[in-house]
């Protein structure tokens, strides 16, 4: 198991993970673009020779954002999203960012206990932000520690 840095030539296999776990999933064009999104940051993760799950951060000054992690259904619970969670974290941390928040669907327990369990707070609310269906967003957010090198 390894996580690694994206690129172009893995967006076949992210859009089979897409289509496959998430609803609504976001299109080939929506994902092809987060290549091109200054100050991203694309990480997948290998397991069993596969590309079983993937997550897209982006920075703004000492702010960072999570937009997506998707880990692939037959493989969830094997604790494959903490570990792209916290591989995000620490690089975003030693590149000098200070805080990440994310958005959640209020609905999903699971997610906002993995958000929870790697020390994210919830901070905000955002009704009716998500659709398909329609639901509020839960926005948390995390203090990242200074890595020294």
């Amino acid at each position: 198991m390894s996580v690694r840095p994206l690129s172009l030539a893995d967006l076949d296999a992210l859009v089979a993970l897409e289509q496959e776990n998430m609803l609504p999933g976001w299109s080939r064009a929506q994902l092809a673009a987060e290549f091109d999104a200054a100050a991203g940051l694309q990480l997948g993760l290998d397991h069993g020779g596969q590309l079983a799950g993937y997550a897209f951060f982006r920075s703004c000054g000492p702010e960072a954002e999570l937009f997506r992690i998707v880990v692939c259904r037959a493989r969830r619970g094997l604790g494959l999203g903490h570990i792209l969670l916290k591989q995000g974290l620490q690089l975003l941390a030693a590149a000098g960012r200070e805080v990440c928040f994310l958005e959640v669907r209020a609905s999903n327990r699971a997610a906002r206990k993995l958000y929870r369990g790697e020390g994210f707070e919830e901070c905000g609310l955002r009704p009716a932000y998500y659709s398909c269906p329609q639901e509020d967003a839960v926005v948390m957010a995390k203090e990242l520690a200074v890595i020294k090198l």
